[in-house]
């Protein structure tokens, strides 16, 4: 197997710093085309982060979406994947509750909205401006401070930066193996929000954001150790 990671890794572009994409270094269709080598186990796994990563999941309920996430990375046999995945899931959640507290609401009311142990952490920390989570998430005050002036661009950007970096880190300690195939590809799916972002550049992304946690409250992103 081993020689089947070295051949697909080998036939993939190299993966520029992310905002230096202007386009996609390899379209979907020629990605799918190279993940066809992987084998069936490997398949399933990658499909189960894949749709951990989905940025949206239209028509589940909020309790669903976490039950079934919460499912699929119990799935994943890999601790570098694993621990990655968790801190995605830990700034999804701290970003939710953000903006519930930009719109007037309180996540603590509405129902099962992040990931544990994080969702659980944040409502008994209401009380504090960064939910007394700064110390492991040095990046919180400037994200808060994004999202509350309303610059949804420079937030996307700072976002999808902190969840590059994180990847990138992990990624570097991987080169032949099933990590590297499955870190390669979530970077891809960055570089693929990040240059569907710059194309758009949409004035009522901002909106949007603050309109998905109070209707779909899609729990964000990573928690940074």
């Amino acid at each position: 197997m081993a020689d089947t990671y070295y051949t697909l890794i080998t036939a993939l572009p190299h993966l520029p710093s992310l905002f230096k994409n202007k386009h996609l270094p390899i379209t979907r269709i020629r990605l799918e085309e190279r993940l066809r080598m992987l084998s069936e186990e490997d398949t399933k796994v990658l499909a189960d982060i894949e749709n951990i990563y989905a940025w949206n999941k239209p028509g589940i309920e909020d309790g669903r979406i976490v039950t079934e996430t919460t499912a699929a990375l119990a799935r994943v046999p890999h601790p570098d994947l694993q621990t990655v995945i968790e801190r995605r899931l830990a700034l999804r959640t701290v970003v939710t509750a953000l903006r519930y507290r930009l719109a007037g609401g309180t996540p603590g009311n509405a129902g099962r909205w992040g990931y544990r142990p994080w969702d659980r952490y944040i409502e008994n920390h209401l009380q504090y401006p960064y939910f007394h989570m700064e110390h492991l998430m040095p990046w919180l005050p400037e994200v808060a401070e994004l999202l509350n002036k309303g610059l949804s661009w420079e937030l996307e950007k700072r976002l999808l930066a902190i969840e590059w970096e994180d990847h990138s880190r992990v990624a570097a300690r991987h080169y032949f193996d099933f990590e590297a195939v499955a870190l390669y590809v979530q970077r891809w799916h960055l570089i693929a929000r990040w240059t569907g972002c710059a194309h758009t550049h949409a004035p009522a992304l901002f909106e949007d954001l603050v309109a998905e946690a109070m209707v779909s409250s899609r729990p964000f992103l990573e928690h940074i150790s």
